[in-house]
This record gives structure tokens, C-alpha cells and sequence, in this order.
């Protein structure tokens, strides 16, 4: 029964982290045609469907600040690329554990580790690059941000953006 308990614990959380993983994936900045193939245009204040481009938008960003954005944004999209790759490796590998024909448990608990340290620098990374852009707002356009985090009424602090 312990030992089913544990298989159970391992599964959820893999997919817990499954799930999470999406919502990183969709965090990851897009340029040009996204994933979705959706066009993204920095200059125009859109920045692509994470929940930037609204926002920013409505924050009248000087030229020179949508181009730091952009190069914030950008510059960790090779990273992230990496790291959405180090999931999907780590996902399939512990989907092949539990259909092997002799599970391994320590294997899958390594695994299981794996996957949530690669999801950890993903948020990590991602915070990173939150901070980055926040620097580069005016007092003003800080205090603004946080009058439309106050008037959104606080539901959604999970969301990427902001």
C-alpha cells in the first residue's frame, strides 16, 4: 500500500509539473510568428499573448524602453528554449518509467527531481526577466502598473505578467 502511495505521489507530481510547464511555455517570449503563429510587433507596443502587450501598452513606453524591453525578452529565449527542451526530455523519460515493464522507483524519484529543478530555473529565469523590465519603468509608470494590478482586484498574481 506504501509503495502504491508513493507511485501515486510521483505520478501527481509529475503532473502538476506537466501542467505548470505549459503555463511556462507560454510565458516564453515570442518574436516574429510565435508558436501559435501569431505576428508580434514590439514597436507597436504589442508584446506578444503572455499579458505584456496589454499592459504595457496602456503604460505610453518611450521608444528607447520598448527597445530594452525587447532586448530583455529576448535575450533569455535561447535559455528557455533550452530548459522547455530539458522538460519534454524529463516528462517522456519519466512516461517511459511508468510503463516500463520493471519500474524503478528510485529511478523515477531522480527523474521526478529532475523535472522539478529544470521547472524551478524556468521560474526563476522568468522572475528574472520580470525584474529586468520593472527597472526600466519611471516611478510614475510603476505606480500606474500597480493602480491596474489594484483595479484587476488582485485575482490573478499567479499570471505572468507584471
Amino acid at each position: 500500500m506504501k509503495k502504491r502511495n508513493i507511485v501515486l505521489s510521483t505520478i501527481l507530481a509529475g503532473t502538476v509539473f506537466s501542467v505548470a510547464s505549459v503555463g511556462i511555455a507560454r510565458a516564453e517570449p515570442r518574436g516574429g510568428c510565435g508558436a501559435q503563429g501569431h505576428h508580434t510587433s514590439v514597436q507597436e507596443g504589442h508584446m506578444g499573448h503572455d499579458g505584456f502587450g496589454h499592459k504595457f501598452k496602456r503604460l505610453n513606453l518611450t521608444e528607447a524602453q520598448r527597445d530594452q524591453m525587447f532586448e530583455i525578452r529576448y535575450a533569455q529565449k535561447p535559455a528557455m528554449r533550452s530548459k522547455m527542451k530539458e522538460l519534454h526530455r524529463a516528462r517522456q523519460a519519466l512516461r517511459e518509467a511508468a510503463t516500463a515493464d520493471n519500474y524503478d522507483l528510485r529511478q523515477v524519484q531522480t527523474l521526478a527531481q529532475a523535472q522539478a529543478k529544470t521547472l524551478a530555473e524556468m521560474i526563476v529565469m522568468r522572475t528574472e526577466t520580470r525584474h529586468k523590465i520593472y527597472a526600466i519603468l519611471t516611478p510614475e509608470q510603476r505606480q500606474q502598473l500597480s493602480q491596474m494590478r489594484e483595479h484587476r482586484g488582485g485575482h490573478d498574481e499567479s499570471r505572468r505578467d507584471l
